[in-house]
């Protein structure tokens, strides 16, 4: 992912003034700031652990066959992480588009994982 800033022509009267972030010095910046986001959103998941939550069900995961992957109303499609599902009660068939409510028993940075109730 590519954040560092670009000038842009006349963006601010004082443009001029502004000196260019070295590239290196940008690409250090951003590493920090992506592994302080990290640690924000490991955090505020595992707030999460023990909860029930409302998932939307979109198939099987990327990450694995064994896996349904979800997410939650506040989780944007390939932005924000998913909610990972390792298991489903016997008898319960979820299909993609199905809402099912999902116990959540792991948090990591930016993915849960959870189990169909």
């Amino acid at each position: 992912m590519e954040y560092s800033l670009t000038r842009m022509k006349r963006t601010l009267p004082h443009s001029s003034w502004i000196e260019k972030v070295d590239h290196a010095i940008a690409k250090k910046r951003e590493r920090r700031l992506m592994k302080e986001q990290a640690r924000i959103s490991r955090r505020k998941n595992r707030r999460l652990v023990g909860s029930h939550v409302r998932v939307l069900l979109e198939g099987k995961s990327k990450e694995s066959d064994l896996l349904l992957e979800g997410r939650m109303e506040s989780q944007a499609p390939e932005i924000d992480g998913s909610v990972l599902i390792n298991d489903v009660p016997d008898g319960v068939e979820p299909l993609p588009g199905d809402f099912v409510t999902v116990e959540i028993t792991e948090a990591h940075e930016y993915d849960l994982i959870g189990c169909v109730v």
